[in-house]
């Protein structure tokens, strides 16, 4: 992968992010089964061809420091910062998955450290995907090690954004750290879904882009248009926003004619205003958008928007 500096940050900043491990494709990692399979194998395959910003890697450097921190308390710990692996052998072939929990405490239970943002928090929007990677943990310590490990973990989540004026307002957390009880998955469905995804994985690492396993609407993290009613053109904050056009239409119906004592309009210059939605992820978030072909085929097919400074008329 190719680190670039378009923000032309000082070079002992570009140096400190640019240690980043070699993705070994003869493994994977409990990180890597958290992603869709497509985009697994992708990023395995166009690795060399990718490009990250420096300033891309700002919460992964902090994350990391984060971690170098706390991985210095041991005491009371049975397991700290140990790379675990196990070998999967599927009818597809043989594959070592490799995991790195941030520890395991004397009392038997998982811990996780994590640097996020409180709307994470506030959304509860990556709890599925902890539990599942906690639980992908706790099958390679049960694995590798004569642990037993308690049916519940706890992720210890560091409020990046944190915010006092808002603090412990409705879902908003009330301090920048949090206690989050993990609820992990049965030994017997972890160990499936990883042994289900290791005969995946081998089997369509060879297939051509076109032939790979497509991403769900949930993988892609697929948003619905929604509509926004806005009482006139001055305003910045919508009034109302409704998943569904027909209800949007019908309030702004009832704005418009709503009047005033002496019978005038109230509301002539409400419109309705569409929110496209989308897979958020492949537009925003994915690194190998540009190599997927479910993901370009959808861009083709794509109206294209008229030139306006077209004058051929």
């Amino acid at each position: 992968m190719k680190l670039t500096n378009k923000h032309n940050l000082p070079q002992a900043f570009v140096d400190a992010v640019a240690a980043r491990p070699y993705i070994r494709k003869s493994t994977l990692s409990v990180t890597e089964m958290a992603d869709p399979l497509q985009k697994t194998i992708l990023t395995h395959r166009y690795f060399d061809q990718l490009e990250e910003d420096a300033i891309d890697r700002v919460w992964a450097l902090l994350g990391s420091a984060a971690h170098e921190i706390l991985a210095r308390s041991t005491e009371g710990a049975q397991l700290v910062e140990e790379r675990l692996h196990a070998t999967f052998a599927t009818s597809n072939g043989y594959i070592t998955v490799s995991g790195q929990p941030d520890r395991i405490d004397a009392d038997h239970r998982l811990r996780d450290f994590k640097i996020t943002s409180a709307w994470t928090m506030v959304y509860r929007s990556r709890d599925i995907e902890w539990a599942r990677q906690l639980s992908y943990y706790r099958v390679l310590a049960t694995i590798a090690t004569d642990l037993e490990i308690q049916d519940e973990a706890e992720i210890i989540a560091i409020i990046r954004d944190f915010n006092q004026h808002q603090a412990g307002q409705g879902s908003y957390p009330e301090f920048p750290v949090c206690v989050v009880p993990i609820s992990l998955l049965s030994l017997e469905d972890a160990y499936k879904q990883m042994f289900d995804y290791c005969s995946q994985y081998l089997l369509h690492k060879g297939s051509s882009d076109e032939a790979l396993p497509p991403c769900s609407p949930e993988d892609r993290w697929t948003q619905p248009d929604r509509f926004a009613i806005y009482k006139n053109n001055t305003v910045k904050r919508a009034s109302r926003v409704f998943d569904s056009e027909a209800e949007a239409l019908a309030l702004l119906t009832d704005l418009q004619a709503e009047v005033d004592g002496k019978g005038k309009a109230k509301n002539p210059t409400a419109y309705v205003e569409q929110r496209k939605g989308g897979p958020r992820r492949c537009e925003d978030y994915c690194p190998v958008s540009r190599f997927c072909h479910q993901h370009q085929s959808e861009l083709r097919m794509q109206p294209a928007v008229e030139n306006p400074f077209n004058n051929d008329e």
